[in-house]
């Protein structure tokens, strides 16, 4: 079980970490919204390397990517020393690769709802 998660989105999913911070509170997971300098760009590289920095610092053990496919999020993900990112498009593909393959982060594609 993660203690903290941080749920952080590109523009295309900016509007939607509301809706996944009131699942995680909901279900008594702590999260945090992270800002970032929106001067530096609010597509997937930048919001990843952001995540990135609070899950090096230990401010958060879990990671959840919101972008419109989910693909850039995952990929940049997992592209991070120590982040193991599963795209998961339904429930049961997020449990398998938590349970299975130890991931700690989350990508959702948005755009598929």
């Amino acid at each position: 079980m993660f203690k903290k998660i941080a749920i952080v989105a590109d523009h295309r999913g900016e509007d939607y970490k509301a809706v996944v911070a009131k699942a995680l509170s909901d279900s008594g997971v702590e999260y945090v919204l992270p800002t970032y300098d929106k001067g530096e760009g609010n597509d997937y590289p930048d919001v990843v390397k952001a995540a990135y920095k609070l899950y090096t610092s230990k401010e958060v053990d879990g990671l959840i990517l919101l972008c419109g496919t989910g693909v850039g999020m995952m990929i940049g993900a997992n592209k991070c020393k120590g982040i193991r990112c599963v795209w998961a498009n339904t429930v049961d593909v997020a449990k398998l690769g938590r349970v299975h393959e130890d991931c700690n982060a989350l990508a959702l594609g948005v755009n598929y709802r």
